[in-house]
């Protein structure tokens, strides 16, 4: 419950229903609440769960094609909630990108670039898209319809 500075029972209401008085920062359902932008460090835990995700699975066992669509369906979808909410700073982003090419690519030499590897897969790419993209297309449901990258099929 949020109350406002000109909230005069304040006490009486907290005692009415129980709860007692936080502060900010806080989460509410994952989301951190927060007066300020969120920072970096903000996304500590939602970084450091993708790595658990990541490190769970056998990367040695599963085929290309398996670890392709594990990134797309399964830490993509871990992401989602929180990139329907806020987006990322770059860094972050950078960051859950990287940790995806190396599961991809099993700590090899990277055939593709990451770039590349995010074109449709009509176009020759797997189809994994940015998660900055990503981010800012999701935004737009937000601001309206801005311009993205054509190549993505997401026109504003």
């Amino acid at each position: 419950m949020v109350f406002t500075k000109g909230c005069a029972n304040r006490q009486e209401l907290q005692e009415l229903f129980g709860i007692t008085r936080g502060s900010l920062p806080t989460t509410c359902l994952g989301i951190p609440l927060t007066i300020n932008y969120l920072r970096t460090r903000d996304y500590t835990s939602l970084v450091d769960k993708c790595i658990n995700i990541l490190e769970s699975w056998q990367s040695n066992t599963l085929s290309f094609s398996e670890r392709v669509e594990l990134v797309k369906s399964v830490l993509y979808n871990t992401l989602s909630y929180k990139k329907n909410s806020f987006n990322f700073p770059i860094s972050v982003c950078k960051e859950l990108e990287t940790m995806a090419a190396k599961f991809l690519w099993k700590g090899k030499i990277h055939a593709w670039s990451w770039d590349a590897i995010g074109w449709p897969k009509e176009e020759g790419g797997l189809g994994i898209r940015m998660i900055a993209d990503i981010c800012r297309a999701t935004g737009l449901n937000y601001y309206g319809g801005a311009a993205i990258p054509n190549h993505y099929g997401l026109n504003g």
